[in-house]
C-alpha cells in the first residue's frame, strides 16, 4: 500500500468511528397505555407529533406500553424518561417536570346509557379506568375501576348498579369504541390542559423541546 494512503485511511476510519458514535440516535423511553385510550385517533395523533418533535431534537422514542398506574410509578422512580401526557391537576399536585406547551384541552364527562342524568352525583356509582386523574370538583365517591376503556363501557352497559362512566370526552369521542357504543354525555366538567411529562434526569430536554412543541401543539379538536 502506498505509504501516503495509510495515514489517510487511518484518519478516515477514526473519523467514521467517532461520527458513528455521535450519529447514533439518542433514545428516550416513554410510557403509554394504549388500551385505556380505546383506539382514539386523538391519542395516535398526539403520539405521532411527540415522536416527530423528539426526532427534530435528535432523539428517538422507545415506547414502553405498561398499565397506566405502573407506568406512572416507573416515571417517578426514574425507570423511564417520559410520559406521553398528564393532566395539569396531577402535574401541579406532584410538581412534575413538563414541557410548558399544552398538548390539548380536555374535558372529563359523565357518560350514561340514558339520555338524561339520573341519580345525583354524590350518590351515584361510577365506573372509570384505573389511573384516571380525578379533579377535586367532581365529588365522586362510589367508584369501581376497570383496566381499559372497553372494559369500563362493558361494565356500564351490563351492570344496572353502575350509573355513569367517568372519562375524557375528547378521547372517547375519537375512539373506535364510540362507534358501536352510543353513550350520552350527561355532565361535562371544565377544560383541563394535558402536558408532556419528563423524569428528573431528562428535564434538561425541556428548553430543547418547547420551541419544537410550539410548532405542533396545542392540537385543535
Amino acid at each position: 500500500m502506498n505509504k501516503f494512503l495509510l495515514p489517510i485511511c487511518s484518519l478516515l476510519f477514526l473519523s467514521t468511528t467517532v461520527n458513528g458514535v455521535e450519529d447514533k440516535p439518542k433514545i428516550v423511553k416513554m410510557i403509554s397505555d394504549e388500551k385505556i385510550f380505546g383506539g382514539s385517533q386523538l391519542y395516535f395523533q398526539t403520539l405521532s407529533l411527540i415522536k416527530k418533535s423528539y426526532h427534530e431534537a435528535g432523539f428517538e422514542i422507545n415506547l414502553v406500553n405498561v398499565p397506566n398506574e405502573r407506568g406512572f410509578q416507573m416515571l417517578l422512580k426514574g425507570e423511564v424518561d417520559a410520559d406521553i401526557g398528564r393532566m395539569s391537576i396531577v402535574i401541579d399536585k406532584l410538581n412534575l417536570n413538563f414541557v410548558n406547551v399544552p398538548l390539548v384541552e380536555l374535558r372529563y364527562c359523565l357518560y350514561s346509557v340514558h339520555k338524561t342524568k339520573g341519580k345525583e352525583l354524590e350518590d351515584a356509582s361510577i365506573i372509570m379506568v384505573r389511573g384516571t386523574q380525578i379533579p377535586k370538583v367532581t365529588k365522586l365517591k362510589n367508584i369501581t375501576y376497570a383496566d381499559s376503556l372497553a372494559q369500563a363501557i362493558e361494565i356500564l352497559k351490563k351492570r344496572s348498579s353502575i350509573d355513569y362512566l367517568f372519562f375524557i370526552k375528547e378521547i372517547y369521542e375519537t375512539s373506535e369504541l364510540s362507534k358501536n357504543n352510543q353513550l350520552n354525555c350527561v355532565h361535562l366538567y371544565e377544560k383541563l390542559n394535558a402536558y408532556h411529562v419528563l423524569s428528573e434526569k431528562k428535564k434538561y430536554l425541556i428548553p430543547i423541546l418547547e420551541p419544537i412543541f410550539k410548532k405542533y401543539f396545542p392540537l385543535k379538536i
